[in-house]
């Protein structure tokens, strides 16, 4: 059996055996023999290897992660915080194992720890940009990107991206993204969906801050921080953590 050695454009390496059967030619791949990848941008996390699949977060830039089996030329199936799934191998770079933070060596108390210090220092970097725009103008349907005017999921995609984390353009589509916490779990960071109008689906969303108040952006007044409770707290339905 002859085993052929190719690199994609990412760097990682996959080794192909060619198989020969009666009446077919297949070549099948066997490993990748780099174990470790990284993320060199905010990467949907998926139950499918393809674009379909359901996001079950998103990766920042930085993220490493332990490369399962390559599937095909565009996907990987990886291992990340305990949960399998796939990534474009697209926006993955090799690393090497012992650059990797989900080295064995490492407890799970210490990798819960550091996890959570990174989530929080994330966190602090949105919320603080975030206050900068304070007193913008609201503008529903803002251009994305634009920081002249914000409508609240242009102003929530805006903030994240600037971290890495890619979200979808509106709230509607920005709930269906990262993993849920019930509302007793909140951490700075988190982005909370609310149904306001009489159409009974989701149409604004904040981002919590912590200690009881949220950053967003409204008709009447613009970007501002709210309490989170009275209207607020009664018109929430939903929160997710995006932030990994």
């Amino acid at each position: 059996m002859k085993k052929l050695l190719i690199y994609v454009s990412t760097g990682i390496l996959l080794a192909f055996s060619s198989l020969s059967v009666p009446g077919l030619q297949e070549t099948v791949a066997e490993a990748a023999s780099v174990r470790y990848a990284e993320t060199t941008t905010g990467l949907n996390f998926r139950t499918a290897p393809n674009t379909s699949g359901k996001v079950l977060g998103v990766l920042k830039k930085g993220t490493r992660v332990e490369v399962l089996e390559v599937v095909n030329s565009n996907w990987v199936k990886a291992k990340y915080s305990g949960r399998t799934g796939y990534l474009s191998i697209k926006f993955l770079k090799e690393v090497s194992r012992s650059s990797s933070s989900s080295s064995s060596s490492s407890s799970s108390s210490s990798s819960s720890s550091s996890s959570s210090a990174s989530r929080s220092s994330v966190a602090d970097k949105i919320i603080s940009q975030g206050q900068r725009y304070n007193g913008t103008k609201y503008q529903f349907g803002a251009k994305a990107g634009q920081t002249s005017t914000f409508d609240c999921s242009s102003f929530v995609q805006f903030l994240y991206k600037q971290q890495g984390i890619n979200l979808p353009r509106t709230s509607r589509a920005q709930a269906g993204v990262g993993t849920t916490v019930s509302q007793s779990n909140l951490q700075k960071g988190d982005l909370i969906f609310f149904k306001t109008g009489s159409s009974g689906k989701i149409d604004h969303v904040a981002i919590y801050m912590g200690s009881g108040k949220i950053l967003h952006t409204i008709p009447k007044g613009g970007v501002q921080v709210s309490n989170f409770s009275g209207y607020w707290k009664n018109t929430a339905v939903l929160a997710k953590r995006v932030i990994r």
